[in-house]
């Protein structure tokens, strides 16, 4: 086994400048203001972070003159970002972004740089995203950009302009108020600026995206709104005097992008029989439902408060569930406190604690560290409903008769009673930091042309262990290389072949990989797609090499001090099937990663024996262990850079939510049970959701594109968004390996 790490000793910080505060809105509050002089209404940026629940037909930003003359940022319902300029009733232009806004759980920077001067009509309106530059949708007859020198509402000082909400319906219909929360508002009168100058990468967190403060002239109208006096939260921080009336409740709040606070989240299936308020801290619930929350823990200690509007309302956690359409304390791993004073699960009750009704303030105590649920009432402890609890699991919210309103209180604004000793709440920075200084250390995603001779890897320092390489566009075997095997040593994860040596193909070296002239890694104007992973201990994969004596029960030391939860196992000098272990199947079954065969039973596998910390068993099978063969196993444990994951498809596009703890980097193995195909799929080739482009490892197919494979990928997790059979059939068992690139910190997809 290789050991080589990097842990996280004395970590730089993440962010060079966190956010201290944000401005909560509420749906029924804003901020405007008039501008004093007419400023630059055809060159300015607009840039600002958020955060919401559901972001469909919101407004975050306007200037209005009369109804239906206005300039706006806000969502459209399918939850893409749009932008235009409105003039007597005419659109004078309008576009959307591409990709959709689906996570709830984490914050989003945006960038709106208008310049109607531009010679390009495609330059005079850019929009980036999380510091990417936001490829603009399909336009149709009703979307256009804007004419040269057209002249906008922005900085026009007859507009009212606004955060939050309009002082105007729009259309003659509804203000569209946004629920949610937004930091570091910036506009710059008179200079189109692209994302560079509000932010920058992450030197520790990969693909983390953080806020910097511009250096540039913010102009005659210019703004920086920090939000940070409580009392004033329109107060400029620039010196031009120009200050933003606060109309009706905006609240300060302690959710940022760097201190990412928990929510309660809409993108649980069943959430159509709840109604989000209130900045996603209240739920209004007309039917069966429970409202989660947007981060899941199994470890530490954490608190929340839940404030009840009768005495059906019921409060506690619940763990990651397929469906969440039932009363919380209905399935067997949703546990509750009801008004009744009784405690839920497994859908039935018993004497537990005081009852409470509408305005009473329950406390829900966590304890994932020695696995106990404990809930108060006003501050009084009720004692120890629930021990044993492993898993992970999170807040949760509901109404036993299917009906009523409840706030929730995760610690953003301060809470109503001081927490036990030891319980904190549950937001980013209370999350335990990663040992590994820098995930890209041990886990990489390469997208690269063919025609490339090496590929650096310098986060890595000496390299990648394990390289898996596929062409996207044509249709060649999938190629796995690694260091213990040898150098041109290639086995085909597709295939039941046995290894064979080609001289031309990948070769991990000290600072990355050098790429041969073998047409299945390396043709000219195609491109490919490789997995980079580093073995190790910390980093939770272990490659071993061993040789079969044909002996039921033999055992292998795997050296990662915890139970493997996925093993592959291929012979290396016979045709075999590729055997795959993962520990939501157990030990008595297995699935073959060169097919799609259904799960298969039988002790020849495993011995009936589930990994331990010290050795994988195996049983007397040809395909794992027979006598005088060499075999190679890859063995990964969880950690920070690995996590299993399963979950029950519903045969509905409102898919499974599949927290993960952390931010998904890929996921390489996903696999249904029955004649299903394996798939595959990243952020990487798809930065923006929806995710939808997928390889199958137990095929050679190029690349597929379409909204049949989408997964929404998320802070802290994925959403399958489809109801197609490789990733959601009703009532199927499906299992999975995600590739994290964060367990603390994250932007929002």
């Amino acid at each position: 086994m290789i050991t080589l790490k990097e842990v996280n000793t004395n970590p730089e910080p993440v962010w060079a400048e966190p956010v201290q505060s944000s401005a909560m809105f509420d749906g029924a509050s804003r901020l405007e203001m008039q501008p004093p002089e007419h400023g630059n209404t055809q060159t300015f940026t607009i840039s600002f972070w958020f955060k919401c629940a559901a972001p469909r037909n919101m407004i975050l930003a306007t200037s209005t003159y009369l109804s239906n003359n206005y300039f706006i940022i806000g969502f459209s319902a399918a939850r893409r970002l749009w932008v235009g300029d409105r003039e007597a009733s005419t659109w004078r232009w309008i576009v959307e972004t591409d990709g959709i806004f689906t996570d709830e759980a984490a914050w989003y920077h945006v960038v709106v740089a208008v310049d109607t001067t531009a010679a390009l009509a495609t330059d005079r309106i850019r929009l980036f995203v999380n510091g990417r530059f936001a490829s603009i949708h399909k336009l149709s007859s009703n979307q256009t950009y804007p004419s040269y020198n057209h002249l906008c509402r922005w900085n026009n000082k007859a507009c009212i302009h606004n955060l939050g909400a309009s002082n105007r319906n729009i259309d003659s219909s509804t203000s569209y108020p946004f629920q949610g929360y937004m930091a570091n508002f910036h506009s710059i009168d008179g200079a189109s600026l692209d994302a560079s100058h509000f932010g920058s990468w992450s030197t520790r967190v990969p693909g983390l995206w953080t806020a910097s403060t511009p250096s540039i002239d913010p102009g005659l109208n210019g703004a920086y709104l920090r939000f940070d006096n409580a009392a004033d939260l329109g107060e400029n921080d620039l010196a031009n005097g120009i200050l933003w009336a606060n109309v009706g409740q905006t609240k300060q709040a302690m959710d940022t992008p760097s201190n990412n606070q928990t929510v309660l989240n809409s993108l649980a299936p069943g959430e159509q029989n709840i109604t989000y308020d209130d900045a996603s801290r209240a739920i209004t619930t007309t039917g069966p439902a429970t409202a989660i929350s947007s981060q899941f823990v199994d470890q530490g200690k954490w608190y929340a408060e839940f404030k009840a509007s009768g005495d059906t309302a019921i409060f506690g956690i619940h763990d990651v569930a397929s469906n969440y359409s039932r009363a919380l304390g209905s399935q067997t791993t949703g546990y509750g406190y009801a008004g009744s004073g009784e405690f839920h699960n497994s859908g039935t009750s018993s004497a537990y604690g005081q009852p409470y009704t509408t305005g009473d303030i329950i406390g829900v105590l966590l304890n994932m560290d020695d696995g106990t649920l404990s809930f108060t009432k006003n501050g009084v402890h009720q004692g120890v409903a629930e021990s044993g609890l492993t898993g992970m699991y999170g807040f949760a919210a509901g109404d036993t008769l299917g009906s009523g309103t409840s706030h929730a209180n995760f610690g953003a604004t301060g809470f109503a009673h001081e927490p036990p000793d030891g319980f904190i709440s549950l937001c980013t920075n209370n999350l335990t930091p990663p040992l590994l200084a820098n995930a890209r250390a041990a886990a990489q995603i390469v997208m690269r042309e063919g025609g490339t001779s090496s590929v650096s890897l310098p986060e890595m320092k000496v390299g990648p262990d394990l390289v898996l390489s596929k062409s996207r566009d044509l249709s060649l075997n999938w190629q796995l290389v690694d260091r213990i095997r040898g150098e041109g040593n290639v086995l085909s994860i597709n295939t039941s072949d046995a290894q064979f040596h080609d001289s031309e193909t990948i070769v991990p070296t000290t600072d990355g990989y050098r790429i041969g002239t073998s047409a299945n890694v390396n043709t000219s104007g195609q491109r490919y797609l490789d997995i980079c992973l580093r073995a190790g201990k910390e980093e939770g994969l272990s490659i071993l090499r061993y040789t079969g004596d044909g002996l039921a029960g033999k055992t292998i030391q795997h050296g990662l001090g915890q139970p493997p939860v996925c093993i592959l196992i291929k012979g290396m000098d016979t045709i075999s099937d590729w055997y795959v272990y993962h520990q939501d199947l157990g030990e008595t079954c297995f699935l073959k990663l060169n097919s799609n065969a259904p799960v298969e039973t039988g002790d020849g596998a495993w011995n009936n024996t589930a990994p331990d910390a010290m050795h994988i068993t195996l049983g007397n099978s040809v395909e794992v262990n027979e006598p005088g063969k060499e075999f190679i196993a890859y063995a990964f444990a969880q950690s920070e850079i690995f996590r299993p994951f399963s979950y029950i498809g519903n045969g509905s596009a409102d898919g499974p939510l599949i927290p993960l703890g952390g931010t998904p980097l890929a996921i390489p193995l996903l696999k249904g049970n029955g004649t299903l195909h394996w798939v595959s799929q990243d952020t990487c080739r798809t930065p923006f959701n929806p995710g939808n482009k997928a390889l199958w490892p137990n095929l050679p197919n190029v690349e597929y594109y379409n909204s049949a494979c989408q997964i929404n990928f998320l802070s802290n997790g994925i959403k399958i968004a489809t109801a197609s059979a490789n990733h959601n059939t009703l009532g199927v068992q499906y299992v999975g390996l995600a590739i994290l690139s964060s367990i603390q910190h994250s932007n929002a997809y």
